[in-house]
């Protein structure tokens, strides 16, 4: 139930969605559902000209420490909504190491949530 709902918010993908979907606590075996969803809305909010939001969001998703799928659809996600703006964040990502095969932030292709598919 709470992955279908933060799917609805991320498809709704409004600045009032983005917020209720920025707010939510969630267990972390749902942690990437909702990152999913906060990658749609990010998407949705660039389209819909919202980029500050969509940027913020994915400024959020980019940190260190966030799994690396999620990491890379932030970063792609920042660079569209912000475009040159996006030039620092970008060289700060490419600065940092991978995570390694056996740290608590690497992740599987299984369960890392998939970048949105563009429109």
């Amino acid at each position: 139930m709470v992955e279908a709902a933060a799917a609805a918010l991320g498809k709704i993908g409004t600045p009032a969605a983005a917020r209720a979907l920025a707010s939510a606590q969630v267990a972390a075996e749902r942690l990437p559902a909702l990152q999913h969803a906060q990658l749609t809305a990010a998407q949705r909010l660039t389209t819909a000209g919202h980029r500050a939001e969509a940027a913020a969001i994915c400024r959020q998703l980019a940190t260190v420490g966030q799994p690396s799928a999620v990491r890379v659809a932030a970063i792609t996600g920042l660079a569209n909504a912000a475009g040159d703006k996006a030039i620092p964040v970008l060289q700060d990502a490419f600065k940092t190491a991978p995570p390694s095969p056996t740290s608590p932030s690497s992740d599987s292709a299984n369960s890392a949530p998939r970048p949105p598919s563009t429109p």
